[in-house]
């Protein structure tokens, strides 16, 4: 990606109640929350961004390519103003805030019986690197102690 393409500057995704979360800003720290196994409390990992900047770039640029792969911003919001609304998270539901640089944004909620393929699709995605990158940090931090 050039330096004059517009960035992702903020990715966040969380299904309700209490499944997952993942919330990635430039410059800020990273949030991966989940439930472990079925039935346990969520848990929460976090990548700190001072000394991991380049990681937490990297999961950025690759959350932006999958928003591409999917075509998300050029599917319409659902319930844009219901989006991550303590009154709408309280049953199960999808929420979903991503902003570029130019100021672009795309912010959704959806019940999870009523996901579209592409959302579907980027959730899982989004899912399966997010679990990537903190397992890599949870090994590295293992292979510290």
């Amino acid at each position: 990606m050039s330096s004059l393409e517009p960035r992702l500057r903020h990715f966040e995704l969380e299904i309700t109640p209490y499944q997952f979360r993942l919330a990635v800003a430039a410059g800020e720290d990273a949030l991966l929350g989940y439930p472990p196994t079925p039935g346990e409390r969520a848990r929460a990992r976090i990548l700190k961004h001072a000394g991991n900047e380049d990681r937490c770039n990297n999961l950025l640029e690759s959350l932006h390519w999958l928003v591409v792969a999917n075509n998300i911003l050029e599917t319409q919001e659902s319930r844009p103003r219901d989006a991550f609304k303590p009154r709408s998270m309280v049953g199960s539901s999808l929420h979903i805030l991503i902003i570029y640089s130019d100021e672009r944004t795309w912010r959704s909620s959806y019940g999870l019986n009523e996901l579209p393929q592409n959302v579907a699709s980027l959730v899982e995605q989004a899912r399966y690197l997010a679990l990537q990158e903190f397992d890599r940090l949870a090994n590295a931090s293992t292979e510290a102690s």
